[in-house]
């Protein structure tokens, strides 16, 4: 059982002096939380808990981090372990985020100031193709991404979505402009014609998610070419709110068999 609190009511003169007046009680009587309180005329109360001059705290605080769920789960199962029955344990997940609440709202109501997250940390490769995902990219910015990350490719098999990137050329349409930079129609048309020709539509890739856990995607490539001759490409992940709460459903599961509590899906308060 939690130990009880002291409320100490406080009688304050009116006083105009400028000097902090202290109200001290039998702090070696108090076995909860206790307060200093102090007064003036122009910060008004303020409160100084002193529980840091006692044996003991009153109550478990602040936040454990974590970056496994093995350690994780671990952790949950002593503190469980030695909790008192009067609050409850609740797990709540955002995303690749699980905060564990010791203290929540149980038979009696908890502080919710004890606390353990969990931050699972995502694989680059899946970071680099989700953060992709509805961003545009210039021609030079996508064919560095297509680089870096062609060894996920499915279909087209790496080297070929690679060169079909990087050797794109559209400058025969280029050198036809004159030197004030004017454009045919018909130039303009050309060159989107062989840009989407040229780029695949779609394109597979898979990745890691975690060291042992991996998923498919699909991915759309939409082509624009500016008045001014400019490639720019843009990917769009199909079905990507399936793919997340695929991710989120394997979170879940992974922390529920390592702490035997299922998460919430919400942000903690």
């Amino acid at each position: 059982m939690s130990e009880n609190k002291h409320n100490i009511p406080v009688t304050v003169e009116n006083t105009e002096t400028e000097e902090p007046k202290l109200y001290e009680f039998g702090l070696s009587k108090l076995t909860g939380s206790a307060f200093l309180a102090a007064y003036d005329k122009k910060a008004g109360f303020r409160l100084q808990c002193l529980e840091d001059f006692q044996p003991h705290p009153s109550s478990r605080q602040g936040t454990y981090k974590f970056n496994d769920i093995e350690s994780f789960g671990r952790f949950i199962k002593e503190i469980e372990a030695e909790a008192s029955v009067e609050n409850t344990t609740r797990l709540y997940r955002q995303d690749n985020h699980v905060t564990a609440v010791f203290d929540d709202h149980g038979q009696v109501p908890g502080r919710r100031a004890f606390k353990a997250v969990l931050s699972i940390p995502f694989h680059e490769d899946f970071i680099a193709w989700t953060d992709a995902h509805k961003e545009n990219f210039s021609e030079d910015a996508f064919t560095e991404f297509i680089a870096i990350q062609k060894h996920n490719a499915l279909d087209p098999e790496p080297m070929k979505l690679y060169d079909s990137i990087s050797k794109l050329d559209i400058e025969s349409f280029r050198n036809r402009t004159s030197d004030k930079g004017a454009l045919s129609r018909k130039d303009t048309t050309e060159a989107s014609a062989r840009v989407r020709s040229e780029v695949p539509e779609t394109i597979k890739v898979r990745t890691f998610v975690f060291d042992d856990f991996a998923v498919e995607m699909k991915l759309r490539i939409h082509v624009c070419v500016d008045s001014n001759l400019g490639v720019s490409f843009r990917l769009v992940i199909e079905g990507f709110q399936k793919l997340m709460d695929l991710v989120n459903e394997e979170i879940s599961g992974r922390v529920h068999s390592q702490t035997g509590i299922k998460p919430l899906h919400g942000v903690h308060g």
